[in-house]
């Protein structure tokens, strides 16, 4: 039997205060292109009889269990909290922005035979499973006008991507690439289950405004 098994726990926190962040242009923010990219990678894999690459001849006739799982949990935050008490009308925008992505991958192999021309002879019976899960949440928080009571029209501004994969491949008798023969005779089962659950929320609280502001200007 062979089985495989990987964990991953990611927490990211950032706090700003006046200010956009560097790099962002002016503008619309809603209208950027998507920020998230898969920034963490998970992988598992196990394969019971893996011959590699070769002409090679695999005579097979016990049982194979192979599993393999993958899991993520990941929470990512963005605060803009501007601190600083105003003796004068200068706006001070509150930007925050949070991407987090991640990809979870699991793959679980009874028999496999890399490149070359192979003959496969199996009478035993394959159990093969794999199951992948993500959980990835993101929030950005922007809170304005808590601080100074001055008369100014200040900007509050969140904005969240969140990118998550999960993908879960069992396979019971893999011949890759070449010109292969394959004789079975056992019971082959596999299974597979792949979970995900992604949110991305973007919460910006302004107090006292007094007038709609265009964030594109005029």
């Amino acid at each position: 039997s062979a089985s495989a098994a990987a964990e991953a726990i990611s927490i990211a926190v950032g706090v700003g205060a006046e200010g956009l962040p560097a790099g962002v242009p002016m503008g619309d923010i809603g209208k950027f292109e998507n920020l998230a990219s898969a920034g963490v990678f998970v992988d598992s894999q196990a394969t019971g009889i893996d011959s590699g690459s070769g002409a090679d001849t695999i005579t097979n006739s016990g049982n194979i269990t192979a599993d393999a799982s993958a899991n993520f949990w990941g929470g990512n935050l963005s605060l803009s909290l501007p601190l600083l008490e105003k003796w004068v009308p200068i706006p001070s925008p509150a930007f925050a922005m949070i991407s987090a992505g991640t990809e979870v991958g699991a793959e679980a192999a009874g028999i496999r035979a890399g490149e070359g021309d192979d003959l496969i002879h199996n009478e035993g019976d394959l159990d093969v499973a794999a199951a992948a899960s993500a959980l990835n949440i993101s929030t950005s928080m922007a809170f304005q006008g808590f601080v100074s009571d001055i008369n100014i029209v200040d900007i509050a501004a969140a904005r969240a991507d969140a990118y998550t994969k999960a993908d879960a491949t069992a396979i019971g008798i893999d011949g890759g690439e070449g010109d292969d023969q394959i004789f079975n005779s056992g019971d082959i089962t596999v299974d597979t289950t792949s979970e995900i659950l992604s949110v991305a929320a973007a919460i910006a609280i302004q107090k006292n405004v007094k007038e709609a502001v265009n964030l594109e200007g005029t």
